[in-house]
């Protein structure tokens, strides 16, 4: 017989073997990197929502509503539902059509996992935390938003004097 230039069926069943195990093994970490990403994006996000918030508040001279753009149960919060629930009495339409309306799109794999979110920050003309609209029950008088994914937790938090920080939590 001559010289064959191939692999044998058996030699491809035992590579392709080789590589779906390898495969198996690989593929929860890639989830749970997914779902980290999803959970740093979720904090970055809402961290530049709550500065353009405090950027928009100044500029304009206006109280500005910043809110995730879901509740902790998953369902959505439109800017109206911020601005009305953030500030009893107010007209969330005036507020949407003078711009005054900051919605951070969460990605779907980032949980809301504090209610307090729900109610949103509010900034003041000045850039700063309006304590006395939200819902703070830190005795710093920090509002904090909770974002959980696979176990895995992150916090945004927002100062009285408008100073945004992240930091590790648990879910």
């Amino acid at each position: 017989m001559g010289n064959n230039r191939g692999f044998t069926l058996i030699e491809m069943m035992v590579t392709i073997a080789v590589l779906a195990v390898v495969a198996a093994i690989a593929a929860p970490s890639f989830v749970q990197m997914i779902a980290t990403q999803q959970l740093n994006q979720a904090t970055r996000l809402m961290s530049v929502g709550l500065n353009e918030a405090r950027g928009r508040a100044s500029a304009m001279r206006a109280t500005v509503v910043v809110c995730p753009n879901k509740k902790a149960d998953g369902s959505e919060i439109t800017a109206k539902s911020c601005v009305e629930t953030a500030i009893s009495g107010a007209d969330g339409n005036k507020y949407i059509s003078q711009n005054r309306v900051v919605i951070v799109s969460i990605p779907n794999k980032a949980n809301v996992d504090s209610t307090s979110a729900t109610k949103g920050a509010v900034i003041t003309p000045t850039g700063t935390l309006d304590t006395s609209l939200n819902d703070i029950t830190d005795s710093n008088r920090i509002k904090k938003f909770v974002f959980c994914s696979n176990g895995t937790s992150k916090i945004v938090s927002i100062t009285i004097l408008g100073t945004v920080s992240q930091s590790q939590g648990t879910c």
